[in-house]
C-alpha cells in the first residue's frame, strides 16, 4: 500500500522548484502577451487612423529604431518564455513519472499522447457530429495505461478546443479575427494556466469496451452544467438536432439529482440504465467528488471529467496542497475501476 503522505513529503522540494518556475513563466507570459497585444493595437491604430491623419513613420528615423529595438527585446523575452515553459514542463513530467511509478507500479505513464478524433466523435460528449459545424482541436497532456491480459486501459488528460473562431472567421471575418485575438492573447494573460485557458474542456477522458450492447447513444450530463457551460450546452443541442434525441426521465431521484439523461432511443436508455447501474453510477459520482459526463454507444462506455488544471500535471497550488498526490491517486484509481463498477456480475 502506497504511503501518500510520505510521497507528498518526498516530492515537496521538487514542487517548490516547480512553483518558482511557474512564477517566472507567469511574469514572462504577462510581459510577452501584453507586448504582443500592444503591438497589434499599434498596428491597428496605424492601419485605421494613422494614415488618415498623415502620420508617416518612414519619415521619422527614430520610430523605426524604436520599433526594431522593441522587436529585438520581444524576441529575447519570447525565447526566454519558451525555454522557461519547456523547463517547467520537463520538471512536471519528471515528478509525475516518479510519483505515478510509486502509486501505480503496473501502469505506464506517457507524457505525450493523442486521442483519436473518431473516439471523441463516437463518445458524443463534445458535439462532434459534423466537422463543418463543430470544428475541434484535441490536445493530449499525458495518459496512464494499464495492461491486463489482452486488454489495455488508457486514462487521458486532454484539452478539447471547440474551434468556433475558425468557423466564424469563414462566415464573419471581423468577429472571427477578434475571437482568435481574444482567445490567443487576452485569455492567457489572465488565465491561471496558459495551456488550459484556450480549451473549451480540460480534464480526464477515457473509454471502455465490453458493456451491454446499446443501439444509438445514451448520454449522461451533470444536471446543472447544460445551462452554465455554453460549450456543453451547444454540444447537447447539436446532439439533439442531429439525432432527434430527447431528455429521458428515469425513476431514481438520487440519480436524477446528479445527471440529466439524453438518448435517441428511450427504450435503449432504460435497457442500459437499469436501477442497479444507476445506483452504481451514483456511487461512482459521489466517490469522484467531481462532475462526470458518461455516454454509452455500441458496446462502449465513454467518460469525461472536467478538471480545469488537468490531473497529470501538478496544479499551480501544488506546494500548498497537502493532498495533491492523494487526489491524483483517487482520480486515476476510480477511473481505472470504472468498468468493474458498471459491470454487473
Amino acid at each position: 500500500m502506497i504511503d501518500i503522505k510520505n510521497l507528498n513529503r518526498e516530492m515537496c522540494p521538487q514542487l517548490v522548484r516547480i512553483s518558482k518556475l511557474r512564477i517566472i513563466v507567469r511574469i514572462l507570459t504577462i510581459i510577452v502577451y501584453t507586448a504582443t497585444l500592444c503591438w497589434f493595437a499599434y498596428c491597428l491604430f496605424l492601419s485605421f487612423f494613422g494614415w488618415s491623419i498623415g502620420y508617416e513613420p518612414s519619415g521619422n528615423g527614430n520610430t523605426w529604431i524604436y520599433i526594431m529595438g522593441g522587436f529585438c527585446v520581444f524576441c529575447v523575452l519570447h525565447i526566454t518564455l519558451m525555454n522557461s515553459m519547456t523547463n517547467l514542463k520537463d520538471h512536471e513530467i519528471r515528478i509525475m513519472r516518479k510519483a505515478l511509478r510509486q502509486m501505480f507500479p503496473d501502469a505506464t505513464y506517457l507524457a505525450s499522447c493523442s486521442v483519436s478524433y473518431q473516439m471523441l466523435k463516437d463518445s458524443a460528449l463534445f458535439g462532434l457530429f459534423n466537422m463543418e459545424n463543430n470544428p475541434i482541436v484535441a490536445t493530449g497532456y499525458g495518459c496512464v495505461k494499464f495492461q491486463e491480459q489482452d486488454q489495455s486501459t488508457s486514462i487521458y488528460d486532454i484539452g478539447v478546443t471547440s474551434d468556433k473562431a475558425a468557423h466564424a472567421m469563414y462566415h464573419l471575418p471581423v468577429i472571427g479575427y477578434l475571437t482568435i485575438l481574444y482567445r490567443t492573447l487576452v485569455r492567457p494573460i489572465f488565465g491561471a494556466e496558459i495551456e488550459s485557458s484556450q480549451h473549451s474542456f480540460r480534464g480526464m477522458f477515457g473509454a471502455y469496451p465490453g458493456f451491454k450492447e446499446c443501439e444509438g447513444n445514451v448520454i449522461l450530463l451533470p444536471d446543472h452544467l447544460e445551462d452554465k457551460i455554453g460549450y456543453l450546452a451547444h454540444s447537447i443541442q447539436s446532439y439533439k438536432q442531429q439525432n432527434g434525441a430527447r431528455h429521458v426521465i428515469l425513476e431514481d431521484p438520487e440519480f436524477e439529482n446528479l445527471f440529466e439523461v439524453y438518448a435517441d432511443n428511450e427504450v435503449e436508455a432504460r435497457k442500459v440504465l437499469t436501477p442497479a447501474i444507476m445506483r452504481r453510477i451514483t456511487k461512482l459520482r459521489q466517490s469522484f467528488g467531481k462532475n462526470m459526463m458518461l455516454s454509452f454507444s455500441g458496446n462502449m462506455c465513454y467518460y469525461a471529467v472536467p478538471i480545469p488544471n488537468g490531473f497529470l500535471r501538478p496544479s499551480r497550488r501544488a506546494v500548498k496542497d497537502k493532498e495533491l498526490f492523494e487526489q491524483i491517486f483517487q482520480e486515476i484509481n476510480i477511473a481505472y475501476r470504472l468498468p468493474k463498477e458498471l459491470t454487473l456480475t
